[in-house]
């Protein structure tokens, strides 16, 4: 793995591995509290944040975005991982710069990621 694009892709992990600050058993959002504020005019029976886009239909208009490539194993896994968790969720997906595919034809499979979300939106 001597080529820049594609050591800088690992290089993206281990720093988010090395770094002490970042949580990583937590769930962030059972940190979040929100204000209650009652809307009586509102069914929220009613309330749909789906969305259609490009022909997909969201559950909700969140992006998991600029996610990373390469050929390394475990870029391989987490962008799985990711791919898996949109289709779960029903949320998009996007990857990040694909350039590493020029000095790398293995990083392809990084970024091929159709297997794992069948359904969602998944751009490029």
């Amino acid at each position: 793995m001597a080529d820049p694009t594609n050591r800088r892709k690992i290089e993206h992990l281990q720093a988010l591995l090395q770094n002490k600050h970042v949580e990583r058993n937590g769930h962030h959002f059972d940190e979040v509290q929100l204000m209650h504020r009652a809307l009586p005019e509102i069914d929220l029976d009613e309330v749909d944040p789906s969305v259609n886009v490009m022909g997909k239909q969201l559950d909700f208009p969140l992006l998991i975005s600029s996610m990373t490539g390469g050929s390394d194993a475990q870029v391989l896994k987490v962008n799985q991982r990711l791919a898996r968790a949109a289709e779960a969720t029903k949320v998009a997906m996007a990857v990040g710069s694909q350039r590493v595919m020029f000095t790398h034809p293995s990083a392809r499979d990084s970024f091929r990621l159709r297997e794992w979300a069948p359904n969602t939106l998944l751009a490029g």
